[in-house]
């Protein structure tokens, strides 16, 4: 039933009759929209489109007629109520429904069809999506669509370094889940090639080497050796700095972590000054296996040291 709705137009007239709402309502000058304007609106045609990208096989016809755009002006009509609703009431529902189907779509769909304007009208919502998901799989869908976007776009990396993503994905690092480990590094390998990100992440590490170096400077030295040993045994890893995180990823076994890991921190390096800090990390032989280099007591060694 749903391949026929979509073939009568379905998700075109889902889309046509929010359209409809939102002119009304842009219309009016006061900060109340229209009397004839409800909610219900946006969240029966957002639920109804929703409920069509559930099939794979149907998502290019959903876009093809409107229904992308149509999520997105169901998604912002949402938003507000939501956050009255502070995450716990029907439209917060509702509204991580419209942005998971957003997601499904930017994973299935190629962004020329979506649109370079909607695209980006996107990443708002899947990066809210990433922060507040109520399900593993909903967050992990939203995370691999930005990846995608971010990917393929300096603008969209911008924006989504603007609008928190870089601390947003370094949350999923610290998940009990490989798949969502994955696609935070993945996504901070995309937002590493923001200049603006590069110079952020250089900044914050000489901050923290600079205070580290003070820490240990020798009038400080009188402090217990144990008390300190004690103190880093208690890191947790939301504790742990971006290259801490990043070189702890280069040794893991799987590939897909480990790949985005080592990519990241290379497009990090072009901040001069952060090879040298990545060298003095007491993890930084990580590196070494990705590039056929064996260090002493990892299986056999390098004759001569190299």
């Amino acid at each position: 039933w749903r391949e026929t709705l979509v073939a009568r137009g379905g998700a075109g007239a889902f889309a046509r009759c929010l359209q409809a709402a939102v002119l009304l309502m842009r219309s009016q000058t006061g900060a109340h929209p229209h009397p004839s304007i409800s909610l219900q609106l946006p969240v029966t045609v957002g639920l109804g489109i929703s409920m069509l990208c559930s099939d794979e096989k149907l998502r290019g016809r959903v876009v093809a007629t409107g229904g992308f755009g149509a999520l997105l002006d169901s998604a912002q009509l949402l938003e507000k109520e939501a956050e009255r609703e502070r995450g716990s009431g029907e439209m917060t529902q509702v509204l991580e429904e419209i942005r998971e189907a957003l997601a499904l779509l930017c994973l299935s769909v190629p962004s020329g069809a979506l649109g370079y304007a909607p695209t980006l009208s996107a990443v708002p919502q899947l990066l809210r999506l990433v922060e507040t998901g109520s399900h593993e799989r909903k967050i992990y869908r939203a995370a691999c669509a930005l990846h995608n976007i971010t990917g393929e776009s300096e603008e969209a990396r911008e924006l989504a370094v603007q609008q928190g993503g870089w601390a947003l994905f370094r949350n999923l690092l610290c998940e009990n889940n490989d798949a969502l480990r994955a696609a935070g590094l993945e996504g901070w390998c995309n937002l590493a090639l923001s200049p603006s990100q590069v110079r952020a992440v250089g900044e914050r590490s000489e901050r923290i080497h600079s205070q580290a170096s003070k820490d240990t400077a020798p009038e400080n030295v009188n402090e217990k050796e144990e008390e300190k040993k004690e103190a880093a045994d208690k890191r947790r890893p939301k504790d742990a700095t971006d290259l801490e995180l990043l070189l702890a990823f280069c040794g893991e076994t799987d590939t897909r972590m480990r790949t985005a890991a080592a990519g990241a921190l290379a497009v990090l390096s072009s901040y001069e000054g952060l090879p040298g800090l990545i060298s003095e990390e007491d993890s930084w032989e990580e590196l070494l296996p990705l590039v056929g280099v064996v260090p002493e007591g990892m299986g056999g060694g390098v004759e001569g040291g190299e």
